[in-house]
């Protein structure tokens, strides 16, 4: 059976996918384009009558890496399908970031005719997808700073991850005085008065770092009873 005897054109589907169709000629080192689809005009910015006869180049641009490239013409010198990611540019000279799929079309005998390239643009999905890992990324459970303050609210001992925080070389230093306390107000008086007295507390407020911004810290203390 074939598409005739039903009736049926096929380009018509193609005309109304959401996907860019591309259908270039069957010549690796100097393809050149026979036919898009109207998503293709909506993604790119180049009318039909623009592109037929010109090669796929057009789209490419400083952006467009050469790696990507090098593999897209090994597959089509093979006779496999292809499937890659790079930058591309509009009409406009507007890059988007573009994957694409090419398949070759091949006749009765087998022998490749053209190549049919399929276009989506993933420009907002991949930054979408970055801006996801890099909040994951800042949920993920830190190791807690901890310190040990002497009877003169000094620092006595520090953990790594307040080192982090204080600096260098804590040791000494002045609990009260460093970026590691609340700052000035009830939060602060309430932790002080629980140090002085011996009670446990917690209490939370927001520590202004130079390299990562405001973070919101949960600080609880407790008194420690050192053997003689």
């Amino acid at each position: 059976m074939t598409w005739r005897r039903t009736n049926f054109d096929p380009c018509r589907v193609l005309d109304a996918a959401r996907e860019s169709f591309l259908v270039t000629t069957a010549d690796v080192d100097h393809p050149t384009i026979v036919w898009a689809s109207p998503t293709f005009t909506t993604l790119t910015g180049y009318e039909l009558a623009d592109v037929v006869g010109k090669s796929p180049k057009l789209l490419q641009g400083p952006r467009t890496e050469r790696a990507v490239l090098d593999r897209l013409h090994a597959c089509l010198r093979s006779g496999s399908d292809f499937e890659g990611e790079t930058w591309n540019y509009r009409k406009s000279g507007e890059s988007f970031l573009m994957r694409w799929y090419i398949v070759p079309l091949r006749d009765y005998e087998g022998v490749i005719t053209h190549f049919v390239g399929v276009q989506r643009d993933v420009t907002i999905e991949r930054v979408v997808a970055r801006e996801d890992q890099q909040m994951r990324s800042s949920l993920v459970p830190h190791e807690p700073a901890v310190v040990v303050l002497d009877r003169q609210l000094r620092i006595a001992i520090a953990n790594p991850a307040a080192g982090e925080i204080l600096g260098s070389n804590p040791i000494g230093a002045a609990f009260f005085e460093t970026d590691l306390a609340p700052p000035d107000g009830a939060t602060r008086d309430e932790l002080m008065r629980a140090i002085v007295i011996g009670r446990s507390h917690t209490v939370e407020y927001t520590l202004e770092t130079a390299s990562q911004g405001p973070k919101i810290l949960a600080l609880a203390c407790s008194p420690v009873a050192l053997a003689s």
